[in-house]
């Protein structure tokens, strides 16, 4: 077999060594696999990851894949095995270049190189004399020492240029090398070299078959399960995948611990074993931690959105940024979170809302299952009777415990009420033993060290207080089999009972230092028991979410994700009016009626785009970043991003799109440019007095400008600054501007089928709106109650206006957000519609629009083009407000 690494797909591969039998053995978590080795006694292969800053080691089918070395490195690079010895070598070529030793389960490691080292690359080892054999591409040296680092010795530093990869066969040494572009040879004691191959453009890493023969400590003593690891000439050690712990025999039998999700990072128990100390297994801070036996996929929630990890530490990713985390309220707005391991969904609680979300797994679909819950704080699942169990901690001298339908239909119950002041319920634990189905959870009480630990059956009956006193402070609940386990945060430790008689198991591991604490998930596949559902096991009738409920026959109803609807029993249609936001953090869509919920698309953008269009027809975005310097275009989904133009578009501001005539419009300096929509034939149509204008929209049908500048006159003699809309058609020429009396314009909208203009004046938080058909020109005030807060942007569709809300700050001292919508025929009735974010751009599309509203027609003799080049670059009639097909020669252009 030979093993390599592919840094363009980020895999390591093996095959026969004729080519047959290709297979992928490892992929996913790898960020730029670097070099590979192998293991000839035990069948290992170890390789480093140079972005991902480790050295992983696998079996070489890829199984039982874990981490060696995962911490204090910058760069490595080479890798290097001495199995009969049980060491492993590697060179880092980051700021502190250096060559390391370890025993080759990563502990024992040493520095042995660390001067007259700069970037380290290719390393090998000559087992014959116990010498580490490396290159250096910025010394151009080709150098070796013992394997402690002694004795050290330049082989060669002559016409050296750039070495990067190493190996040994006999008693020469091959090494590539990318200033020569060949493979270059030369005896170990540096008296005979020769060119090998030349005419290699950056040739790699290199590798010489010779003999691989010898024992080591794991062929006496081979494991039970997993990898056996040898760790020096008479002793092994047993490896599993990550986060798995062998047993004595070295099998890697699932044993139960617990993850405990931490404000500085997710840790592992190890439960069957005492005094082990917790595990890193990510560290980034978590609110909420859950486990899927199914996929083996740890799930968490933290800074505002859902991830995801594999079982062994691979693979981490962000699933969905939640509710909370799109009104940006600057603190942790998910207050738990439970895997639906038979529905295949997530639930999860959002403290600020107190609303209760269901997601399907990759979060493409979500819906509120409950609302405005007040203190929502902890949730569990009851899979038997399908329920969501939660508690609230409505006032200082009032908690409870209450259970709802999955789907969340029927009525709330009551479990638990708190009997004593200052009592709250949180960390709920369904415990799922067959004899004796229970309910526990921890009652906190504002007295210090006075918390307890209670259970009851599932419907509340049959209370039972297992711990009280003057020394606990409980901060974790986990149940497994017959034990309860606890983190005493007081004495540090985390310690267990017996939940039948109650008395201590004597378990007990020290954790010194804890706090933060948020959430636990105890990992055993007991923990799930199987309950047969038509939602699981890739079997699920539902187009978007099916929800296990207790009220049916088949015990599951499917639901639509918010912004659609249902339209038969299985079948959801999307609702097709759209608001587009946006934000400092990225873009986001909300269906524009009362239960949507902001969902940020996966469009990768600087915070210095401010400007996007979306056609509606093809579901694409033009966007500006004047950050890079460019106009780019992409999906709602993020795919296929292209630039249209990135030249000379520095400061370039208020991009707007006409999607009838494939135009797009952008200001720059002090001029206003157009092009096509496909980047192509950029003309300027304003050269100058262009660097004080603001909001600028285009009116497709009947190819005219707008945009708002303030005036440099005082209005009547007053103070206050005057604002005029200016007009030009598309060729440039200007049109009457229109004076308008307002203070602070932040917006400015129109309605193309009305021929309507409206904005918001800030000064007086007020929308203020003009109908153009109206000779007068009089400007209509519509008037907004200050009470709800103040008016910023504003966007129309058709007669429908909507425009955002920011409240006066809440009992969080939090600033929200909210869609509001109005209509041109009935300005007293305002609706508010959702939370959106912060926005430095507000605008609408309707999906179901067609953009031909106007009479087609052919062009005639006497109808005027804009003046540009030719009619295939630029096709618009600039009077009348119709649309005209264009035929020039071969082409045909709307």
């Amino acid at each position: 077999m030979i093993f390599w690494t592919d840094a363009a797909k980020d895999a390591i591969f093996s095959a026969h060594i004729d080519g047959s039998n290709l297979t992928m053995i490892a992929s996913e978590g790898i960020k730029s696999p670097d070099c590979i080795a192998y293991d000839w006694i035990s069948d290992l292969i170890y390789w480093s990851d140079g972005k991902a800053d480790t050295i992983e080691v696998a079996r070489f089918d890829g199984k039982f894949r874990n981490s060696v070395i995962n911490t204090d490195m910058e760069s490595p690079r080479g890798v290097a095995l001495h199995p009969k010895q049980g060491r492993m070598y590697w060179t880092d070529w980051g700021r502190n270049p250096m060559i390391e030793s370890s025993k080759m389960n990563g502990e024992d490691r040493k520095a042995i190189i660390t001067d007259n080292i700069a970037w380290p690359n290719g390393i090998t080892i000559d087992y014959a004399e116990d010498k580490i054999i490396w290159v250096d591409a910025k010394l151009d040296t080709i150098e070796t020492a013992d394997l402690d680092g002694q004795n050290r010795r330049v082989i060669e530093n002559v016409d050296v240029v750039h070495p990067f990869g190493a190996t040994l066969y006999g008693d020469e040494i091959f090494w590539t090398d990318w200033g020569r572009k060949s493979v270059e040879a030369i005896n170990k004691e540096g008296t005979k070299r020769r060119t090998v191959y030349s005419g290699i453009n950056q040739p790699m890493n290199i590798f010489a078959q010779s003999e691989q023969t010898g024992t080591s400590a794991c062929t006496s003593s081979p494991c039970v399960d997993g990898i056996c690891v040898p760790v020096s000439e008479q002793d092994r050690v047993c490896m599993c995948e990550r986060n798995v712990t062998p047993d004595e025999r070295g099998s890697c039998d699932r044993v139960p611990h617990i993850f405990v999700a931490k404000s500085d990072g997710i840790v592992s128990l190890d439960t069957s074993k005492q005094l082990i100390p917790p595990k890193p297994v990510l560290t980034i801070g978590a609110a909420s931690v859950d486990f899927d036996q199914q996929e083996e996929k740890i799930y968490l929630a933290s800074s505002n959105s859902i991830w995801r990890v594999n079982f062994n530490g691979t693979g981490f990713e962000r699933i969905f940024e939640t509710e909370g985390g799109v009104m940006n309220y600057g603190f942790a707005a998910i207050a738990d979170i439970c895997v639906d391991w038979i529905g295949r969904n997530i639930y999860y609680a959002e403290l600020y809302t107190g609303n209760i979300y269901v997601s399907t797994m990759n979060g493409k679909y979500r819906t509120a299952v409950a609302k405005g819950i007040p203190l929502l704080h902890s949730i569990t699942l009851s899979m038997i009777d399908r329920e969501i169990i939660y508690s609230t901690w409505k006032s200082v001298t009032d908690g409870g415990i209450y259970k709802v339908s999955m789907d969340g239909r029927g009525s709330v119950t009551t479990i638990h009420h708190s009997e004593t002041a200052g009592s709250k319920p949180w960390g709920l634990v369904v415990d799922y033993e067959p004899k004796n189905k229970r309910l526990w959870w921890i009652t906190k009480l504002d007295t210090d060290y006075q918390d307890s630990i209670k259970s009851s059956n599932l419907d509340g009956s049959r209370v039972v207080e297992h711990r009280k006193g003057a020394t606990n402070l409980i901060n974790f609940l986990a149940v497994h089999q017959d034990q309860v386990y606890y983190f005493d945060e007081k004495r540090e430790v985390v310690t267990s009972f017996n939940k039948t008689h109650g008395a201590d198991t004597g378990y007990q591991a020290n954790v010194t230092g804890w706090d933060g604490i948020s959430g636990v998930s105890m990992v055993h596949p007991t923990q799930q028991p199987w309950v047969y559902s038509k939602c699981g096991q890739g079997m699920s009738p539902c187009e978007h979410l099916c929800l296990l409920t207790p009220d049916t026959t088949d015990f599951f109803r499917c639901q639509c994700s918010l912004g659609y609807t249902e339209f038969s029993n299985f079948g959801c249609v999307q609702d097709r009016k759209f608001a587009v936001m946006v934000t400092e953090s990225g873009i986001y869509e909300v269906n524009a009626n009362p239960e949507a919920l902001p969902r940020q698309l996966p469009i990768r953008i600087t915070p210095s785009v401010d400007r996007v269009h979306v056609n509606p027809v093809s579901q694409e975005i033009i966007f500006l970043d004047s950050s890079l310097g460019r106009i780019a275009r992409t999906t709602l989904e993020g795919d296929l991003t292209k630039s249209l133009i990135e030249n000379s578009l520095e400061g370039a501001r208020e991009l707007q799109v006409d999607y009838v005539n494939k135009l797009m419009f952008w200001i720059v300096g002090d001029t206003l440019q157009v092009a096509n929509t496909d980047g192509k034939y950029t003309r300027t149509v304003q050269k100058s007095g262009m660097s004080g204008a603001k909001h600028l929209l285009v009116d497709s049908l009947s190819g005219v400008l707008r945009w708002v500048e303030k005036e440099n006159k005082t209005w009547k003699k007053r103070s206050t600054p005057k604002f005029s809309i200016i007009s030009a058609k598309y060729s440039g020429e200007k049109l009457p501007k229109i004076s308008i009396p307002s203070e602070n314009v932040d917006s400015l909208a129109s309605s193309q089928d009305h021929n309507a203009l409206i904005w918001v004046n800030k000064a007086t938080n007020t929308l203020q709106f003009l109908h153009l058909n109206d000779t007068s020109l009089n400007v209509k005030v519509v008037s907004i109650s200050v009470e709800e807060g103040t008016a910023t942007n504003v966007a129309m569709i058709n007669s429908e206006i909507y425009y955002r809300v920011d409240t006066t700050p809440d009992g969080f001292g939090a600033v929200v957000g909210y869609l509001y919508k109005t209509s041109l025929a009935d300005f007293t009735e305002h609706t508010r519609l959702t939370k959106i974010p912060a926005v430095k751009h507000l605008l609408l599309y309707d999906a179901s629009q067609n953009f031909w509203r106007g009479e087609i027609k052919e062009i005639q003799s006497n109808d005027t083009l804009v003046n540009y080049t030719t009619a295939a670059e630029y096709c618009k009639v600039e009077y009348g407000g119709t649309l005209a097909v264009i035929k020039d020669g071969d082409q045909n252009t709307e």
